[in-house]
């Protein structure tokens, strides 16, 4: 099991490693190697795990929430229904870009909910 955690909740995120893993090589692939996610990236390398996003900026973790958005636009928990339930992942993908976003409240990258 993978963890993300917040800065402003106490409630963490989980998903199987090996799909963490290939989601943070999947936002790499799209937008580069930004340092705050190659910082997660090394995180998850060296066995931590553990994807800290509590001193990530606001405006890193709206290109994250933004990214995962475009994860579920194209389908991407699809590709692991072989193996793993496409529905479990693509909740637990939505529930990942909900917290972010809740991070995000009270700062101009907050999108109210339904609003792209």
């Amino acid at each position: 099991m993978s963890v993300f955690s917040f800065s402003r909740t106490t409630e963490v995120w989980g998903l199987n490693r090996v799909i963490t893993i290939d989601m943070i090589d999947w936002w790499i692939e799209r937008v580069g190697p930004k340092p705050y996610l190659l910082k997660i990236k090394r995180s998850f390398d060296h066995g931590y795990n553990h994807g800290d996003l509590t001193n990530v900026s606001n405006e890193d973790k709206a290109e994250l929430r933004d990214l995962i958005m475009l994860m579920l636009e194209e389908n991407y928990e699809s590709i692991w229904k072989e193996m793993y339930s496409a529905s479990t992942i693509g909740e637990s993908i939505i529930k990942l870009e909900q917290l972010i976003n809740a991070d995000l409240e009270g700062t101009r990258f907050h999108r109210m909910p339904d609003s792209k």
